[in-house]
């Protein structure tokens, strides 16, 4: 297997599933436990050292609006680490966001091509100015410029799939899903959609 080859069986033991009664925080800390057999792999020294209490530098890349508000739930987890964000210039996500650490992203992104081949070398810029120990999404289509130049440059991925959809995927989410380190579903009716993926319980 060469070193971006990441199989499901790389990922974790065979039950995916997270106890959904428990806080989201905790939850999101188990999600990101889960890339630590698949850094194993991406890295080149083999290291794989992610527990618990390591402070991380994570990076949030995601649409304003639900997929920004998936993330704001997870508060208590991500205020702990080191962080920074990729989003839209919207009310929304200035008013969320205020305190934090934020790159804009080129938008709209829905069928605008030339906004994903910005925002593709964008990710390049933003992966190469500051590494992040792994990129993390909800969607949507801001999600696979910097999944591509994270997967190229050999940084984790994990993606959260939004809890509204349920019997069908989302574009983002189909284009993500292969090259996810772990790909996260929050309903167990999704994994009829996403079999193999995380379930980390809803959000929301």
């Amino acid at each position: 297997m060469t070193a971006l080859e990441i199989t499901p069986a790389d990922l974790g033991a065979p039950d995916l599933s997270i106890p959904t009664h428990l806080p989201s925080a905790v939850r999101a800390e188990l999600a990101l436990e889960a890339i630590a057999p698949a850094r194993a792999v991406l890295d080149d020294d083999g290291d794989a050292a992610l527990h618990e209490h390591d402070r991380r530098d994570l990076l949030f890349v995601c649409s304003s609006g639900g997929h920004l508000a998936h993330f704001m739930t997870m508060r208590e987890w991500w205020a702990k680490h080191d962080r920074r964000w990729v989003t839209f210039d919207l009310p929304d996500s200035r008013a969320r966001l205020a305190e934090e650490d934020v790159v804009w992203a080129h938008y709209p992104t829905t069928r605008h091509a030339r906004n994903a081949v910005r925002n593709f070398f964008l990710a390049f810029r933003v992966l190469r100015e500051r590494r992040p120990d792994v990129i993390l999404s909800t969607g949507a289509a801001v999600a696979v410029s910097f999944f591509v130049a994270g997967f190229l440059l050999r940084i984790p991925r994990v993606y959260i799939e939004v809890i509204d959809r349920v019997d069908s995927a989302t574009l983002s989410g189909r284009l993500c899903r292969s090259i996810s380190s772990v790909f996260c579903v929050q309903l167990e009716e999704q994994l009829d959609v996403y079999p193999h993926a995380r379930l980390i319980g809803p959000l929301l």
